[in-house]
């Protein structure tokens, strides 16, 4: 399954998407253009109901800030802020105050912001 920006916003809502699961890689790359970054973030997601390896592209200016701590990285994401911002942006945080806050917060944790967004699911479902 392929969605692309609103979509994965309201797919990546909720329990067994990203949010039951835990990140297990996160590269930079080169877009088609020479100029062009695109951030790669892949989940394993157990319970996802159409897969549990999860691909997310985030390309158009992305910029992110995670925090890493080798003890809690294989940890299961308790709580995501997925959303498509007023400034037409996505955004995506593994670590917020507010799961429910409809908004991005400077509190956040764990954030991700791009222009454009992708989503591939694969894998076995439930």
């Amino acid at each position: 399954m392929k969605l692309r920006d609103y979509d994965v916003v309201n797919y990546l809502n909720g329990a067994n998407t990203v949010r039951d699961g835990r990140l297990i890689s996160l590269t930079v790359g080169q877009g088609e253009n020479e100029w062009d970054v695109v951030l790669n973030l892949t989940f394993d997601v157990p319970r996802g109901p159409d897969g549990n390896r999860y691909e997310l592209a985030l390309w158009g200016v992305p910029n992110f800030s995670y925090e890493f701590s080798s003890e809690t990285m294989l940890d299961q994401i308790a709580f995501v802020k997925c959303l498509w911002t007023d400034d037409e942006a996505f955004y995506l945080s593994l670590d917020p105050l507010e799961e429910s806050e409809r908004v991005p917060s400077a509190s956040d944790g764990s954030c991700f912001r791009s222009k454009s967004a992708s989503l591939t699911v694969s894998g076995k479902g439930r």
